[in-house]
């Protein structure tokens, strides 16, 4: 099995995922961050065709799917500016 298969495999788990999240909570938006948000369009496309297989077509055209745009850096980001805000 190579990289290209695992990212498939796990690119159609986390579209089923977020398909059942968005039937449950009907986002505006679904941001992808961290880690994820670095492997770009290696993994968003797969993702997305994914998530259009899973999603109740209700909640496929208003939603919009995105990496976040701080990346793997959000949380440093967030603690810092919550320990300047505590002083």
């Amino acid at each position: 099995e190579d990289r290209g298969d695992r990212r498939e495999r796990g690119a159609d788990r986390l579209g089923a995922t977020l398909a059942t999240v968005t039937a449950i909570l009907n986002p505006d938006v679904l941001l992808i961050g961290g880690g994820l948000s670095e492997a770009g369009e290696a993994l968003m496309t797969p993702l997305g065709a994914a998530f259009e297989c899973y999603a109740l077509p209700s909640h496929r055209a208003p939603l919009r799917l995105a990496r976040a745009a701080l990346g793997e850096r959000a949380g440093a980001i967030g603690a810092a500016l919550r320990a300047a805000e505590s002083r």
